[in-house]
């Protein structure tokens, strides 16, 4: 989002738990050590749809809007939908099944695929006259497009690792388009 609305920033990398210790600074900042975490006017922030509503309100004349105000019905919706795959998409990955029996791993990959081909027709909903790819429309990504975004491309990567599986170029035509959209955006590369 920063990139997008081209907002001037800094960054501190800190590790994630599985990569190693905190440092003790930002852990007195942030106790609980979730990331992301933004410091901004001096108030700390950690949530990340949080932190890009907040951007997008204070930082109103850099970049396009992300949450368009009539919209709200539709990104509280499409939110949901994300969950609800990141949800699947963990248990398709990270939960104990027997595979070579297909016991409980058919299902759960049948549940995720169900809510991908949930994804791509929600993408071919929100086409435009220009034939944008945005969930919402428009000429730029929205918040709930970045919201995907960070997830989506995790799981492209990992069904490919994991499980043999590839979301893009399959059969879901319209999430293709859109990793093609964001692909070709400079704030994205």
């Amino acid at each position: 989002m920063l990139e997008e609305k081209k907002i001037p920033y800094r960054i501190n990398h800190i590790n994630m738990r599985s990569y190693g210790p905190k440092p003790d600074e930002f852990l007195d900042k942030v106790p609980s050590g979730l990331l992301p975490a933004i410091e901004l006017d001096g108030d700390l922030y950690t949530d990340s749809i949080s932190i890009m509503q907040l951007l997008d309100d204070e930082f109103k004349d850099y970049g396009p809007r992300m949450v368009p105000p009539d919209q709200s019905k539709r990104i509280e919706e499409l939110y949901q939908l994300e969950r609800r795959l990141f949800g699947e998409w963990c248990r398709y990955m990270f939960e104990p099944g027997m595979p070579n029996l297909g016991f409980l791993t058919d299902g759960r990959k049948s549940s995720f695929e169900k809510l991908l081909t949930r994804v791509d027709s929600e993408l071919k909903k929100s086409w435009d006259s220009k034939s944008n790819p945005w969930f919402l429309g428009g000429d730029s990504p929205s918040l709930i497009d970045l919201q995907f975004i960070t997830h989506v491309e995790r799981m492209e990567a990992s069904c490919v690792y994991w499980k043999g599986m590839r979301i893009r170029k399959s059969k879901w035509p319209n999430i293709d388009r859109w990793f093609d959209a964001f692909e070709a955006r400079e704030s994205y590369r």
